[in-house]
């Protein structure tokens, strides 16, 4: 596994890309402040895949870096 990461470094080194982070620290808010990186990469799928990976029990967060054309729908 990776190195942890905190927000504003994965926002600068990833820029556009899928990022899967474990074990991520939150806020009170539950906004994610950093993880364990686990996998990154511009193609959702390919990063969903390296995190299917992970025995469980694990926690995991999943974000995406870039912005979200107006009128995109995302689903929780």
């Amino acid at each position: 596994m990776g190195e942890f990461m905190t927000i504003e470094e994965i926002y600068a080194q990833f820029e556009s890309e899928w990022v899967v982070l474990s074990d991520p620290v939150t806020n009170d808010k539950r906004e994610v402040k950093g993880g364990i990186l686990v996998s990154h990469g511009k193609h959702k799928d390919e990063v969903y895949d390296k995190a299917s990976e992970i025995p469980p029990p694990h926690n995991l967060a999943f974000m995406y870096t870039g912005k979200i054309p107006d009128g995109t729908v995302v689903v929780i």
